[in-house]
């Protein structure tokens, strides 16, 4: 039976008697906040942008043994595509941040540090950093400045690489950028000089995930683009693709004892001390075209062949007997060579 001046609310609260719904509205002062330990600043919360299902133990094996953290890793599935990693020191969870971004299976794991008053399941996971390099920039405009203006067109500007300012050749600049995962990757700009020319530059991201190619943004592929869902259809070329991704990374030195990194050389000062260490390293005209170190190295060989102990053997003998002086000649110069590479 309905009364009048008695709402829904107070009606099932009086069915229920004691029952004062009410209560959950008043407001309970909590004690003060206590000091959290250093693991909650090793701590992450992380997802990963996949549209398909992620067998949880085989994420969490395989991202533990390639990040290989020094003191180790423990991984909890906290909620549906919600991870909270626990490192154990600041060197492994400050290398895993600045290696990053990390991907599973092609999927980008969206990563963020827990801060004193963070609810994991609440933490925003939509922005990541990437390396972005940045092509057909005309010589004299690679500075910090123009890397910052850049970054920040892009996204947030981190850091530039160092090794853009070196004297070694670069064909891009690389920037650190934090990208907000729900806009579209940028492809290109359009920059203008002091006397009015521009010119058009074009980024390439380094560890690039799964993309839309119709939308340009990370977390679906084309065939579950929100925009051809809605029956948007595109003919003909897309507007991103893979031309996106770059094909290298930083370049990293190999060892040459020829070659030096740019402005390594040495100076004109400096000639003559270069000219006698190399030769030193050059073979000679005598001993058969060997080098210093290759003749010093056969003459302590034969000195060993009239070493009594080495006759006991006689392993040394043998070949100096029956290959003659010709053959063994040859046999220490190539056990020379090959001791020397």
């Amino acid at each position: 039976m309905k009364q009048n001046g008695t709402n829904g609310v107070d009606a099932l609260a009086n069915a229920y008697g004691m029952l004062d719904l009410e209560e959950e509205d008043e407001i309970l002062v909590v004690a003060p906040m206590i000091q959290t330990s250093a693991k909650l600043n090793w701590t992450m919360v992380g997802t990963i942008t996949s549209e398909k299902s992620v067998r949880f133990s085989q994420f969490r094996d395989i991202m533990a043994s390639v990040w290989k953290p020094k003191n180790g890793v423990s991984i909890t599935e906290i909620g549906p595509r919600r991870y909270v990693f626990q490192f154990y020191n600041e060197e492994d969870v400050t290398r895993v941040v600045e290696e990053g971004p990390w991907l599973f299976d092609q999927n980008l794991i969206v990563m963020s540090r827990l801060k004193e008053g963070d609810i994991p399941m609440s933490v925003p996971l939509n922005k990541a950093d990437f390396w972005v390099q940045v092509h057909d920039i005309p010589v004299g405009y690679f500075t910090t400045e123009n890397a910052e203006r850049i970054g920040n067109f892009l996204g947030i500007f981190i850091k530039v690489d160092d090794n853009n300012f070196s004297e070694n050749w670069e064909s891009f600049m690389r920037i650190r950028v934090c990208i907000d995962l729900g806009k579209p990757l940028k492809r290109k700009l359009v920059l203008q000089k002091e006397e009015g020319v521009t010119f058009r530059v074009r980024f390439c991201y380094e560890k690039l995930p799964s993309f839309c190619f119709l939308c340009g943004i990370i977390g679906h592929a084309e065939s579950h683009c929100p925009h051809k869902q809605r029956g948007y259809e595109v003919t003909g070329e897309r507007p991103f693709g893979p031309w996106l991704r770059a094909t290298k990374g930083a370049k990293q030195w190999k060892e040459n004892k020829w070659l030096v990194p740019a402005g390594k050389g040495i100076s004109s000062d400096n000639k003559a001390t270069s000219a006698n260490k190399e030769d030193d390293m050059r073979p000679s005209s005598g001993e058969g075209g060997l080098s210093p170190h290759e003749r010093g190295y056969i003459e302590q060989k034969r000195r060993r062949v009239g070493d009594p102990a080495v006759h006991q053997n006689g392993e040394d003998m043998e070949m100096v007997q029956n290959e003659g002086k010709n053959r063994e000649e040859a046999s220490y110069k190539s056990v020379a060579r090959q001791a020397m590479q």
